[in-house]
Protein backbone atom coordinates (compact mmCIF):
# COMPACT_ATOMS: atom_id res chain seq x y z
CA UNK A 1 0.00 0.00 0.00
CA UNK A 2 1.29 3.48 -0.89
CA UNK A 3 0.83 6.50 1.34
CA UNK A 4 -0.64 9.56 -0.40
CA UNK A 5 -1.75 13.03 0.62
CA UNK A 6 -4.30 15.46 -0.80
CA UNK A 7 -2.62 18.60 -2.14
CA UNK A 8 -5.64 20.41 -3.60
CA UNK A 9 -9.36 20.05 -4.20
CA UNK A 10 -11.14 22.23 -6.76
CA UNK A 11 -14.77 22.49 -7.82
CA UNK A 12 -16.02 23.33 -11.31
CA UNK A 13 -19.47 23.88 -12.80
CA UNK A 14 -18.90 21.40 -15.65
CA UNK A 15 -16.47 18.91 -17.16
CA UNK A 16 -15.63 21.46 -19.85
CA UNK A 17 -14.73 24.08 -17.23
CA UNK A 18 -12.63 21.48 -15.39
CA UNK A 19 -10.67 20.52 -18.51
CA UNK A 20 -10.10 24.20 -19.39
CA UNK A 21 -8.92 25.11 -15.91
CA UNK A 22 -6.83 22.01 -15.16
CA UNK A 23 -5.51 21.58 -18.70
CA UNK A 24 -6.48 18.47 -20.64
CA UNK A 25 -2.86 17.29 -20.75
CA UNK A 26 -2.80 17.30 -16.95
CA UNK A 27 -5.95 15.20 -16.79
CA UNK A 28 -4.90 12.67 -19.45
CA UNK A 29 -1.78 13.41 -21.50
CA UNK A 30 -2.59 10.59 -23.95
CA UNK A 31 -5.94 11.92 -25.14
CA UNK A 32 -7.00 15.22 -26.75
CA UNK A 33 -9.43 17.46 -24.87
CA UNK A 34 -12.50 16.69 -27.00
CA UNK A 35 -11.91 12.94 -26.71
CA UNK A 36 -11.56 13.25 -22.94
CA UNK A 37 -14.79 15.22 -22.74
CA UNK A 38 -16.62 12.60 -24.82
CA UNK A 39 -15.20 9.77 -22.69
CA UNK A 40 -16.13 11.46 -19.42
CA UNK A 41 -19.66 12.18 -20.62
CA UNK A 42 -20.08 8.58 -21.76
CA UNK A 43 -19.36 7.47 -18.19
CA UNK A 44 -21.06 10.30 -16.27
CA UNK A 45 -24.39 11.50 -17.62
CA UNK A 46 -25.80 15.04 -17.25
CA UNK A 47 -27.37 14.18 -13.89
CA UNK A 48 -23.92 13.41 -12.48
CA UNK A 49 -22.39 16.61 -13.89
CA UNK A 50 -25.26 18.87 -12.76
CA UNK A 51 -24.14 19.31 -9.13
CA UNK A 52 -20.62 20.21 -10.26
CA UNK A 53 -17.28 18.53 -10.80
CA UNK A 54 -14.52 17.99 -8.24
CA UNK A 55 -10.85 17.44 -8.96
CA UNK A 56 -8.45 16.09 -6.37
CA UNK A 57 -4.69 16.48 -6.72
CA UNK A 58 -2.75 13.92 -4.72
CA UNK A 59 0.93 13.41 -4.03
CA UNK A 60 2.84 10.25 -3.29
CA UNK A 61 4.27 10.49 0.22
CA UNK A 62 5.63 6.96 0.51
CA UNK A 63 5.84 4.40 -2.32
CA UNK A 64 4.31 0.99 -1.88
CA UNK A 65 6.51 -1.58 -0.25
CA UNK A 66 6.65 -5.16 -1.41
Amino acid sequence: MALTGVKRVARYASFEEMLDAEGAANVNPDSPREQQLANIRRIYGPEKEAPGVLTIKIELLQPATA
